[in-house]
This record gives structure tokens, sequence and C-alpha cells, in this order.
């Protein structure tokens, strides 16, 4: 049953705001954490064990990210936006609480009758977990295409062309973690930085290899540079 009502969830979180309102990272984040709540013993409450007082101690932050096999610091912005769209709570002790949980427990046994018209026979949480998957996999597709298309338009507008695949890899990390709008201002602004050295300095500065510039956060440098014409 928990996971059929995440599958209603899920539907609604891909359909409506939060499209909007989370990058992509965070919405798989968003639904990684659906499932771990799903399977806690308190529904609704990730949390590690209790403690002498029968109260929840949660894990480490970096935990969890394990858990879900997402990177560190995609984790802790992930947090800090779902708490800030009041999607979850985390108290003092690290539990994390999905809010309006019951909510959406009342919305599954709303649909419930409707739904088991049509599922006679069938095994209902087997259904759900493959039309889960589905659905992330539709949404994991999108994405990589979405993904894929603003790499091009990166290649295609950076000076250096040089180890493709392995610039690919490290565009991918940073798209993933929300990044591809300041990627495009800092390729922007690294062209603006290579003109200002050609013109004020009579210096050809020999660009970075693309995968250099992706790596480190080197190309966070050049978000705000703008080239200003000499006098």
């Amino acid at each position: 049953m928990r996971r059929t009502w995440i599958k209603l969830y899920v539907d609604q979180c891909l359909r409506g705001s939060m499209i909007e309102e989370l990058t992509p990272p965070q919405r798989w984040m968003w639904i990684g954490l659906l499932l771990l709540a799903g399977d806690s013993p308190i529904p609704g409450i990730i949390y590690r064990r209790k403690d002498a007082e029968g109260r929840p101690v949660g894990y480490s932050n970096i935990t969890v990210a394990e858990m879900l096999d997402i990177d560190a610091a995609i984790f802790e912005d992930g947090l800090k936006r779902m708490i800030e769209k009041e999607k979850i709570s985390v108290d003092g002790s690290g539990v994390i609480a999905i809010l309006n949980w019951n909510k959406y427990q009342s919305e599954y046994q709303r649909q419930k009758p409707y739904r088991g018209s049509y599922k006679k026979g069938c095994n209902e949480s087997d259904d759900v977990d493959v039309d889960v998957e589905r659905d992330v996999d539709v949404e994991r597709e999108r994405d990589n295409k979405f993904f894929n298309s603003s790499f091009e338009e990166f290649w295609k507008g950076y000076p250096k062309k040089i180890a493709k695949d392995y610039a690919r890899e490290k565009f991918m990390i940073l798209a993933r973690a929300g990044k591809i709008l300041d990627l495009k201002k800092a390729t922007k602004g690294y062209m603006d930085f290579l003109k200002h050295k050609l013109v004020h300095e009579k210096f050809k500065q020999e660009p970075l290899n693309p995968a250099t510039f992706l790596t480190k956060n080197r190309w966070r440098d050049y978000i705000e540079f703008k080239y200003e014409p000499p006098m």
C-alpha cells in the first residue's frame, strides 16, 4: 500500500508545480526520500533508530546521500530547497519528515475502489512498482535528452575541442546538480575573458581544455565576467 500511494504522489509531483520548484536531480532525490519514508517503520519519517526514550534519531546527511546514490553537495542543496518549499522538515536529531504524508495516504484510500476495479486478479504491489519504475524511466529519459542537448550547445560554443566524452562526463555531473544556467553564464564569461586578454593585454591565451574548465568549479570564476571594450 505504501508504494501504491507513493505512485499517486509521484504522478502529481511529475505533473504539477514540482517540475518548476525542483531541479531534475532534486526531483530524483525527492522520489528517493518518498521511497525511504514509505519503507520506514514509522511511515513518512526517515530515521536510523530510536533512543532510550523511544524518540527517532536520524541518519547523517552523508549517509542518506549515499543511500540515494546522490552527491553530498547535491543532497545538501536539495534538502535546503525542499525545506524552503515546505515538502520536508528536519529536526535537530536529523530526522526527515515528509510533510502532508497523511494527506496523500487519504488520497490513496479515496482512489482505491476505482483502482481496484481493473486490478482484479493482479498483484497490486507489483503493478505499482512497475508503474513507478516506468514513470521514473520516462522522466530520466526526458532529463537526459535535455542534458545532452545542453552539452552539445556548450560544446559548439566552447573554443577548444578535445576529449569530448570526458567533457560530457564532467558536464553531466554539473547538469544533474542543476548548474546548467550557471554554466551558460560561465562559458559566456570565459569567452569574454579570453577576448579581454587579447584586446586589452595583446595576449592570445590558450583556452582551458573543456573538461578542465568544468572541473573543480573553475568555471565559477567567470560567471560574472563581462568584456568591456577599450575606451
